[in-house]
């Protein structure tokens, strides 16, 4: 679904500029996660996990890597992208450990 939602909020993307892409993403996952924690409908879990976290994703994860081809030169694109790559990898190997 988050590549679904990345398609469509494409345009959003486009007219809200990266900043902003990342800062309404965030307000979404954050919001979606708490309405999650404190939710004991079924059907509210199920209306947020099919809407607004993939909305949130499609605004955070693609951008970020475009932040970084957008806000980086030729000289330090190639450590920015390791770096990024690096943090989400190790990111990923301590939420399975840590959860």
């Amino acid at each position: 679904l988050t590549s679904l939602y990345g398609f469509v909020m494409g345009f959003a993307v486009d007219n809200l500029g990266v900043k902003m892409s990342l800062v309404v993403g965030s307000i979404l996952q954050l919001g979606s996660r708490l309405l999650l924690t404190f939710s004991g409908s079924r059907f509210v879990v199920k209306a947020i996990i099919y809407t607004l976290l993939p909305m949130g994703s499609a605004l955070q994860i693609p951008v970020m890597t475009l932040g970084i081809r957008r806000y980086t030169n030729d000289t330090n694109r190639s450590f920015a992208y390791s770096l990024f790559y690096a943090v989400m990898n190790v990111a990923a190997l301590l939420s399975g450990w840590l959860v």
